[in-house]
């Protein structure tokens, strides 16, 4: 692979955790679906609230002046946040992540292709 920004490096020790992490993610993601294991989905539910936290904060450290990239940081740290609330029985935690998510995948798409 060339060593543009755009390619995907996994002899990059940070890609191949992150690759790693994402391969672990889909599997808990699918055994939790295939067997309505609670335990393996309230795993998955964690595992979603921390890795949306994380991305935001990171999303954040890149603004840098850029309102849309804060917009869409702080969207995915209230996702995080709210699912994380949702998983102690609050119901309008979970709607709201939801609407979180929603807004921050918008923003995130604006953001990736805006030019």
């Amino acid at each position: 692979m060339s060593a543009s920004g755009s390619d995907l490096d996994v002899r990059d020790p940070r890609i191949a955790v992150q690759l790693l992490l994402l391969a672990a993610y889909v599997a808990l993601v699918l055994y939790a679906g295939a067997t309505g294991d609670p335990l393996a989905g309230l795993a998955v539910d964690i595992a979603f609230s921390v890795a949306t936290v994380v991305f935001g904060l990171y999303l954040s450290t890149t603004a840098a002046g850029d309102s849309l990239r804060a917009l869409a940081a702080g969207a995915f740290v209230g996702t995080g946040v709210t699912q994380a609330i949702a998983l102690f029985g609050v119901a309008f935690a979970a709607q709201l992540s939801d609407l979180f998510l929603v807004a921050a995948l918008v923003l995130f798409v604006v953001i990736r292709f805006r030019r």
